[in-house]
């Protein structure tokens, strides 16, 4: 691995953002970008599977954590059986991620996508079970947009009913989330940041989070360059370094039902 986490060229990277990591390819992908860029300043991990990650990267990690870079991670814990066929219960154990990345404060939880007509309270219940029981203290959470890429049609032909919520039904939805979550914080994306105004106790998130790095690192203070995607969006500069199937990339191995990117 080449270079130091203060001269590599990349403060921030995803990886990744548009397929899992959790697959052997994931690796091989790393450890080409790494020799190409070196150890960036930060390194977030976003994962469906964080067992999968745990011992997929266990040795990457520690290498990137040696040569000084804050290794984070961003795991989505729906606990949607139906619409996520390939995670495995066993693939959704969370302690040994967090023993390898040094603690809950490298991790924040993701309940993402609600889909309402199919999401119940149960579901998020079991994330903040999870949450608590490794003392990870923010859940962030988005609401489905049924007509982005037709994912609404494709569920409705799979036999789910889902609905477009109404500002009135995500501030209920989002009450009821904030009551189960008790005193660990709840925060959304840029879509529903209006809906702070209603509901004072939500966060807002940011999926490139420069004052999470900063707060675990004050030393990364004027690192990062603010590059919001859209109104509202918080995130910083950075680099994904996932590769759709279509560009190139290998196959996520969930083939959640409700994705984006298929």
């Amino acid at each position: 691995m080449g270079g130091t986490a203060t001269e590599g060229r990349l403060s921030w990277v995803d990886f990744t953002r548009r397929n899992d990591p959790a697959h052997p390819a994931g690796a091989a992908l790393l450890e080409e970008k790494l020799k190409k860029h070196g150890p960036p300043r930060v390194l977030c991990f976003w994962t469906k599977a964080p067992a999968r990650v745990s011992h997929i990267y266990a040795p990457v990690i520690a290498s990137l954590r040696q040569n000084g870079t804050l290794v984070l991670a961003q795991v989505t814990l729906n606990n949607y059986r139906e619409m996520e066929p390939g995670i495995k219960d066993a693939d959704r154990e969370l302690g040994p991620l967090v023993e390898i990345l040094g603690g809950p404060e490298h991790i924040r939880l993701r309940f993402d996508p609600i889909v309402d007509g199919y999401t119940r309270p149960e579901h998020f219940q079991k994330t903040v079970e999870v949450a608590r029981k490794y003392g990870i203290r923010r859940i962030i959470t988005n609401f489905l947009v049924p007509e982005y890429k037709g994912v609404g049609n494709l569920l409705a032909q799979k036999g789910f009913q889902i609905n477009k919520p109404s500002r009135q039904r995500k501030i209920e939805i989002l009450a009821g989330f904030l009551k189960m979550a008790g005193d660990i914080e709840l925060a959304v994306c840029a879509e529903s940041k209006d809906l702070i105004l209603e509901l004072p106790r939500l966060k807002k998130a940011a999926c490139s989070d420069a004052e999470w790095a900063i707060s675990l690192r004050p030393e990364l203070e004027g690192m990062f360059s603010p590059r919001p995607s859209r109104p509202g969006c918080g995130c910083c500069y950075a680099a994904d370094w996932g590769l759709y199937k279509n560009w190139g990339g290998y196959t996520c191995p969930h083939q959640c039902l409700y994705c984006y990117a298929k």
